[in-house]
């Protein structure tokens, strides 16, 4: 089956007010007991994991993840009858009960602006980021939205698909998720801010299951942790299990489940290029009044240069080819809404002021304006220092 699908299979709605409510305390009591479980953690087990009761699968950067070696039949951790159209995914099947743990360059806020993707545009540039395997999804409904005041704030109902790992996607069915996701920030119980990021699967009425789609309907839950350690390292605590269902291979939905675990490692990534996008909206009409003849970095000379000098998109300031990079960054189509990727050319100046702006502030500034999207949505002229591509998960 080839996705993402032709059109999207459920219409957005808006919840029952009791409904809505039921997702926020549900959501707000797991984000509280997600973080007991990390001060425990680094109170009795000193933030060493105990590799006789997790077995570790596989690391990315300072990041690693582990999974229980024996599974468990998970107890359902939203009762049944609470009278709406929401109730807590069938988890009471074996499941994979996960452990990642690590950290991530850079400052929290930063991290929280990667991670909160309130709307399915924000979910696609996400995805094309971060790689996390997901060939499809929407939101069914919004209950609250990041605003200018509390930017990192979502609580968002979504629908996804997963693809399985590449090697084993042509023999394994896609497995999709109806889940509420939860983000924002809260204080231990030293007052320090952590940011939280909930996962949480759930059954919603009229949202069926694909079958004709070849889709199996899967239960993942991650409830993610992330603290400031230091000035430039942020601590990463998840916990979560998932259940693939339809019969897989315990070892293939063990290394399906790390994947979309450890996809987070690339978030901060995310987070520098949408920051580099917004610098290039804000800066596009810019005139650069220094001399073409110099680099605007290293002030080198810039004739006779064999390959010709470049030109940074943000700042617009011609650079010789040690201070410029190549970047690749995800714009939306005004007429298709795929995410379209292009490779652009920056000076190693406005690279490192792009990933020093602070992400809170960024968000701020995108939800100021009237058009939340106009920073993606612009995408730039090519040039002969671009090249554009279709985004393969989009």
């Amino acid at each position: 089956m080839k996705f993402p699908l032709p059109t999207q299979p459920f219409p957005t709605v808006v919840l029952p007010h009791r409904d809505a409510h039921t997702l926020e305390c549900i959501t707000d009591d797991i984000a509280a007991g997600t973080l007991t479980y990390y001060e425990e953690y680094l109170k009795y087990d000193r933030g060493i994991v105990d590799e006789n009761y997790w077995k570790f699968i596989k690391r990315r950067e300072n990041m690693a993840v582990y999974h229980e070696r024996e599974a468990h039949t998970a107890s359902k951790a939203i009762p049944d009858g609470n009278g709406g159209g929401i109730r807590n995914s069938d988890v009471s099947e074996k499941v994979q009960k996960l452990l990642a743990v690590g950290t991530i360059d850079g400052d929290l806020d930063d991290l929280m602006y990667g991670v909160v993707n309130p709307t399915t545009e924000n979910m696609m540039i996400k995805t094309s980021y971060i790689h996390d395997n997901v060939v499809d999804c929407c939101v069914l409904s919004t209950i609250i939205s990041p605003t200018p005041e509390d930017p990192l704030r979502s609580l968002i109902l979504k629908w996804s698909i997963n693809g399985a790992p590449a090697i084993v996607r042509p023999v394994i069915w896609a497995r999709d998720f109806t889940y509420i996701e939860s983000t924002g920030i809260m204080e231990n119980s030293d007052g320090e801010r952590v940011g939280y990021h909930i996962i949480h699967s759930v059954d919603v009425e009229g949202v069926r299951r694909l079958t004709e789609h070849k889709l199996v309907r899967g239960s993942l839950h991650l409830y993610h942790i992330y603290r400031q350690q230091s000035p430039n390292v942020v601590e990463v605590y998840v916990r979560g299990y998932c259940l693939l269902s339809g019969g897989m291979h315990p070892t293939v939905a063990m290394y399906s489940c790390a994947d979309a675990t450890i996809a987070i490692w690339r978030t901060m990534q995310c987070s520098h290029m949408k920051k580099l996008t917004w610098m290039l909206q804000k800066n596009q009409h810019l005139v650069y009044e220094g001399d073409p003849n110099w680099c605007a970095v290293c002030r080198r000379t810039l004739r006779g240069l064999l390959n010709g000098s470049k030109c940074c998109r943000v700042c617009h300031g011609h650079i010789c080819p040690r201070c410029s990079e190549r970047k690749r960054l995800s714009f939306l189509s005004s007429t298709t809404r795929d995410v379209v990727t292009k490779r652009l050319t920056f000076c190693t100046r406005c690279i490192r002021s792009s990933i020093f702006a602070n992400g809170r502030i960024v968000a701020q500034e995108e939800l100021s304006r009237d058009n939340h999207f106009e920073a993606f949505e612009n995408i730039p002229v090519m040039s002969p220092f671009s090249s554009t591509t279709k985004s393969s998960f989009f």
